[in-house]
């Protein structure tokens, strides 16, 4: 235990701790007032490291198997995860249809586009900064590739090939780049607070449906923006060497992206 007079049995009993994730919490609120200064200061570590956890985790709600209607559906999701979510507005209206979810929980983006699409609703910010959260509005959920990660859904909004050639007379030469532009949007949940983000992510791989794998075109330097308090989603572009004539699709996409 944290309090065993041995230290490598605290140590591995805090690293046990931090193993098991939230599952110790109130054991660990309680280890706060034990009577050992140690013991305080790796339960205070360990309830400072679950809640760095928390922050990147996603947002869940909690559905019984029954039939709502998409606004009670939403008005529960934005309930159980803090996230505002506003049905209709002043420019479109909102499609209260039935829509069912299963039992159990779900994370925050998967459940929001899940009931908006069985709706026929999509979501956006407002169009006013000021105003927090998202707006549902009638209109079929765009078909954007989407991913989830924790409190962040990305998409890829629109993708072209683009051919550029320059002629430099001074020297007699031309140069022809030929690069394939991916459009991404980032938006991420209302709790969480972006201070800065990395302007382009950083590719891992990206491979096609025949196995050839792409890379970043050369040029450029991705650097950091920093994220208005009303800001709920940003845009930015992708530029990889165009893919092989034979390739039918993007078979996978794995980015890292810097956040503070």
């Amino acid at each position: 235990s944290l309090g065993s007079e041995s230290y490598p049995e605290r140590t591995a009993a805090h690293a046990e701790l931090a193993r098991l994730g939230a599952v110790p919490r109130e054991q660990l609120v309680a280890a706060l007032q034990h009577p050992e200064p140690e013991v305080r200061l790796r339960a205070k570590e360990l309830l400072r490291r679950l809640q760095i956890d928390d922050l990147w985790c996603a947002s869940r709600a909690t559905f019984v198997a029954e039939k709502l209607s998409a606004g009670e559906a939403l008005a529960a999701l934005a309930a159980q995860t803090g996230n505002r979510i506003l049905l209709g507005d002043q420019y479109a209206a909102f499609q209260d249809r039935p829509v069912e979810l299963a039992a159990g929980a779900h994370d925050y983006w998967p459940a929001l586009d899940s009931l908006c699409l069985q709706s026929g609703n999509r979501v956006r910010p407002h169009y006013d900064t000021r105003q927090s959260g998202l707006v549902a509005i009638t209109g079929s959920r765009p078909k954007h590739p989407l991913a989830y990660s924790g409190p962040v859904r990305s998409a890829i909004v629109s993708a072209r090939r683009e051919f550029k050639e320059e002629f430099d007379y001074e020297k007699l030469s031309g140069e022809i780049q030929h690069a394939f532009h991916m459009n991404l949007q980032f938006m991420w949940e209302e709790r969480f607070r972006l201070v800065a983000y990395r302007s382009q992510p950083e590719l891992v791989l990206a491979r096609t449906d025949t196995g050839a794998e792409l890379s970043v075109v050369p040029g450029g330097s991705a650097t950091w923006s920093v994220a208005t308090g009303g800001s709920r989603q940003v845009a930015m572009t992708l530029r990889l060497q165009p893919p092989p004539t034979t390739a039918q699709r993007l078979a996978l996409l794995h980015l890292r992206w810097g956040l503070v």
